[in-house]
């Protein structure tokens, strides 16, 4: 027996009936939210939750949002006064309820065809309705509840299927979501849109080469340094502009398809905001090389090495090593001239890192632990301008024996202070 669609839950309705707002003084409150507006608005608003509503034989289910039984979130109510969470839930309950066999009342068939089943002796109940009913039904009253059991298989709706809503995941963030809203996520959280150069934002750079126009610049806003190195040169006969990073020329090269002849990098653009700085190149001194040597740091022919690249550095003019430190960075940068010109030195130039916390050494020509001329030179450098770096020494089983010398790997020199 089912109780009367009266004494159900509100969120409760027949199916193809509308849930009317209810009046509270001037305004209007929905029955399955919280929300109070105005009639029309209200009106309006009752038809969003058909969304989320479930019908199933012959009734019509909202999602309610009031906190009945001290639960806060969104949930359904049953005709049988049990409440499901998700929607899932409360169809796969529907489907075994045994309130819902039976179609909601209706208003005058249902509640009358029991009463002679139920009550047949009394006589004052004869004259009601009751008694023209089994007139037009020949069967016996006992048959009399048989009729509305196939009623609910043929007229009402089926019960309805979840339709699964398309998903994807983000290639930035691997988030999940609806495939709607893929577009919207990628313009609000992964946008490339970034407001422009100007005197407020700008990479930090520094001019390690005044004579060529070669810029040391911050590879990006956020992260580690990583400075690259930049040329742009707008003086004399030839005038070069251009960028060592790969994607970078890319981008060039599809301006200039596409007609964009100015089109420069962030990169680019950040050196005209670089402060200015006088020629002041460290000249590296041969007498802390030899005295480097008679410590064994270096071996001779690595002496020699560094000596004749700051031969063609000079016959060049250009710096055979500059020092660049970066803000909010604790590694120690040495952009350190290359005759060649190869994938790790484009404009001729490359950068060497050290870093004081770790006492390790890193050069895009070389694997870690491998000597090469670049470190030498840097070291030369540091332990001329920075000799703090390299006061103690020990001697391990890293040592490579060169010429009568030995040299020294990174794991070998130990210090005893940082700047």
């Amino acid at each position: 027996m089912i109780a009367s669609i009266d004494l159900i839950h509100p969120t409760v309705c027949k199916h193809g009936s509308l849930m009317q707002p209810v009046r509270l003084g001037d305004s209007y409150g929905c029955q399955v939210c919280r929300k109070f507006c105005d009639y029309p608005a209200m009106v309006a608003h009752v038809q969003t939750h058909d969304k989320a509503a479930i019908s199933h034989n012959g009734y019509k289910i909202y999602r309610c949002q009031h906190n009945c039984a001290n639960t806060r979130s969104p949930h359904y109510h049953c005709v049988c006064s049990t409440i499901t969470g998700k929607k899932t839930s409360c169809i796969k309950h529907l489907q075994t309820c045994p309130g819902m066999r039976t179609p909601p009342p209706s208003q005058g068939l249902s509640t009358p065809s029991p009463m002679p089943a139920t009550h047949p002796p009394p006589p004052s109940q004869g004259l009601s309705t009751p008694s023209p009913m089994p007139a037009t039904h020949p069967p016996p009253p006992s048959q009399g509840l048989s009729p509305p059991s196939p009623m609910p298989a043929t007229h009402p709706p089926p019960p309805s299927k979840i339709k699964r809503v398309p998903r994807t995941t983000c290639c930035f963030c691997n988030l999940v979501l609806n495939k709607k809203n893929i577009k919207l996520h990628i313009r609000r959280r992964h946008s490339s849109r970034a407001p422009d150069i100007n005197q407020e934002r700008h990479l930090a750079s520094v001019c390690v080469d005044h004579l060529k126009g070669i810029f040391v610049v911050r590879r990006s806003f956020t992260g580690p340094a990583n400075p690259v190195h930049v040329q742009r040169c707008t003086w004399g006969v030839e005038h070069h502009v251009v960028c060592e990073l790969e994607e970078c020329k890319r981008a060039l090269q599809f301006a200039a398809r596409s007609g964009i002849a100015g089109f420069q990098c962030v990169h680019l653009k950040s050196v005209t905001y670089c402060p200015v700085s006088q020629s002041n190149d460290t000249v590296l001194e041969e007498n802390v090389l030899n005295d480097m040597v008679g410590k064994k740091w270096f071996s001779s022919s690595t002496k020699r090495t560094c000596l004749e690249r700051q031969a063609v550095a000079r016959a060049s003019s250009s710096p055979l090593s500059t020092v660049v430190q970066m803000d909010n960075d604790p590694k120690i940068y040495l952009s350190v001239h290359e005759p060649r010109t190869t994938y790790f030195s484009r404009l001729g130039r490359v950068l060497v890192c050290y870093d004081p916390h770790k006492n390790t050494w890193h050069c895009p020509c070389s694997t870690p632990r491998m000597p090469c001329p670049h470190k030498a030179i840097g070291k030369w450098h540091l332990n001329q301008s920075h000799p703090s770096l390299f006061q103690g020494i020990r001697v391990g089983s890293d040592c490579v024996l060169q010429d009568g010398g030995v040299y020294f790997e990174e794991a070998c020199i130990v210090r005893r202070a940082c700047i």
